[in-house]
């Protein structure tokens, strides 16, 4: 039973370094064709590929995004999420050119609508561009996530959109708004920390971020400037690792000591 155990811990110590080593796999287009790849020592996540892919793609076809900030807001046990969504409409529109194919926001929180708005704002100052333009391309939809799930896209109104993104606190609700992006024929990413959104998404959008996915986000999406988030996501993936080496360590350890 003793040496059961061991080779037990070891296969598995084996098997968690073989799972963070960086993937070379070809995941399809979006990875040959992404402006700024992993730095050292990140895994490969494909929906974080697929998202810059994506973004290149609607400026090429001239376009526009939709995304989806979630239920969630600021000050509450979700802002972690609502912060992490944030990261993908700072990326997004850091993009040259994406102040002629501006992304959509909706959100079911106040809070989300200010911080997205001030994003937005920001991000056009940076460029020469009217701040005023952020005006008309954030929604507050409704704050029953049910009725924001089925009118979120409407609310945009008649605008031609190449993608959806979805991201933050959700919940039941994700299975509306993908309904309502594969009616419009959307290229769809959704990136949930709550499980039951993660599966509601897997079968029906085309790529999902599941659990500490989303938060290791902004690390992928960042600019160059906040290589902060970067190291805190290296620092936590070292400790991680050893913390795992303790508790194997102390896993054969205690088994040689019975044999």
């Amino acid at each position: 039973e003793h040496v059961i155990l061991f080779f037990g811990s070891l296969f598995l110590f084996l098997g968690l370094l073989a799972a963070d080593r960086p993937s070379s796999r070809t995941q399809g287009p979006e990875q040959d064709e992404s402006p700024r790849a992993p730095g050292a020592g990140l895994r490969p996540i494909p929906g974080l590929q697929h998202f810059r892919w994506l973004i290149a793609h609607s400026l090429e076809r001239g376009r526009h995004i939709h995304l989806s900030l979630g239920r969630g807001g600021l000050g509450g046990l979700d802002s972690a999420e609502t912060l992490a969504a944030l990261q993908f409409l700072a990326a997004a529109v850091r993009q040259p050119g994406m102040v002629m194919v501006r992304p959509y926001v909706t959100t079911a929180d106040a809070t989300t609508l200010i911080a997205a708005a001030d994003t937005l704002a920001n991000a056009y100052q940076n460029v020469a561009a009217p701040a005023e333009l952020a005006q008309d391309q954030v929604y507050w939809v409704a704050p029953d996530p049910a009725a924001y799930g089925a009118t979120a896209l409407s609310t945009i109104g008649p605008v031609p959109l190449e993608g959806s993104i979805i991201a933050g606190r959700l919940g039941d609700e994700v299975a509306l708004l993908l309904e309502a992006g594969q009616r419009q024929n959307l290229d769809q990413i959704v990136a949930a920390a709550d499980l039951a959104a993660a599966a509601l998404s897997l079968p029906a959008a085309g790529h999902t971020l599941v659990g500490e996915e989303l938060f290791a986000a902004p690390a992928y999406l960042a600019h160059d400037e906040d290589f902060i988030y970067r190291i805190s996501l290296e620092t936590q993936d070292q400790l991680r690792l050893i913390l795992i080496l303790i508790i194997i360590a102390g896993v054969i350890i205690s088994t040689l000591g019975r044999l």
